[in-house]
């Protein structure tokens, strides 16, 4: 199995121990240490540990130029291993299912279900 499909199989693993509930995530309010050296904007990251393994995932937006030299904002998810100081070991590659996973983390740590259900409750 080839570097790529274990990333592959780990960001959907990771997203299944989510959806189950079965890993929990931690916000990260203080993000100066993944943006240290860049004009890059993290608001908010969520950091997991998962067999002595510590992830971290957060969303990156940064300026970016078109092919006019027209300077615009894109975004991307970053998906990090990282040591037990925070230090970034590996980026995880570029994978589309990155997305779904901090999807599901920002609703899980958020509580968001729970939170829903209250307020639809009478």
């Amino acid at each position: 199995m080839t570097l790529q499909e274990k990333s592959d199989k780990t960001v959907k693993k990771l997203l299944a121990l989510t959806q189950d509930r079965l890993i929990e995530w931690q916000k990260i309010t203080d993000t100066r240490a993944i943006t240290r050296g860049t004009n890059d904007v993290v608001d908010l990251a969520y950091k997991a540990e998962f067999k002595g393994d510590n992830f971290i995932i957060y969303e990156v937006r940064y300026q970016t130029m078109d092919e006019e030299e027209r300077v615009y904002w894109d975004s991307r998810v970053n998906l990090d291993l990282v040591d037990d100081n925070g230090v970034i070991i590996w980026h995880f590659p570029s994978n589309i299912a990155k997305w779904d996973l901090l999807e599901a983390v920002r609703i899980k740590a958020g509580n968001v279900e729970e939170k829903l259900d209250d307020f639809l409750k009478d």
